[in-house]
């Protein structure tokens, strides 16, 4: 699944429906923060369209996988537990911009998650109009860590 958001307040957020997504005041220094159920990526622009893409490999991506020849420039991991529903609820802090989109959890009481980035280090707390089209991509691996 790829998706494009409008990103405002520099978040994009994975949570359970309760909306109890992480929202941490230093957003440079680390990217990605998880609590039961919820995930918060930081965005570095904050104003502006980001590329998701959602991917569920069989098993944890190996921690010695390069980032892709330059292709990605930051990568983080968290374990989060599984929450109180069987989705994640994946939508922006500009919600009347975008949509949520559904993304099914592993099996499992214990969730990993791996998220790559590219362009947040270049559009750090900058804003683009909408015509702008994505600024910085996401790629998020989700699997059954347990």
């Amino acid at each position: 699944m790829q998706k494009q958001f409008y990103v405002g307040f520099h978040c994009v957020f994975f949570d359970d429906g309760l909306f109890n997504a992480v929202v941490e005041a230093d957003q440079r220094d680390g990217f990605l923060s998880a609590q039961e159920g919820s995930i918060s990526i930081y965005t570095g622009v904050a104003m502006g369209w980001v590329s998701v893409e959602v991917r569920h490999p069989d098993a944890a991506p190996l921690e010695s996988e390069p980032l892709l020849g330059g292709q990605w420039s930051e990568v983080a991991s968290v374990v989060v537990p599984y929450g109180n529903s069987e989705n994640f609820v994946l939508h922006a802090t500009s919600s009347d911009v975008c949509d949520d989109v559904l993304i099914p959890k592993p099996a499992s009481s214990v969730i990993g998650v791996r998220v790559r980035a590219w362009g947040r280090d270049l559009f750090f707390d900058r804003a683009f109009d909408e015509e702008s089209g994505p600024v910085e991509r996401y790629l998020v691996e989700i699997w059954a860590a347990d």
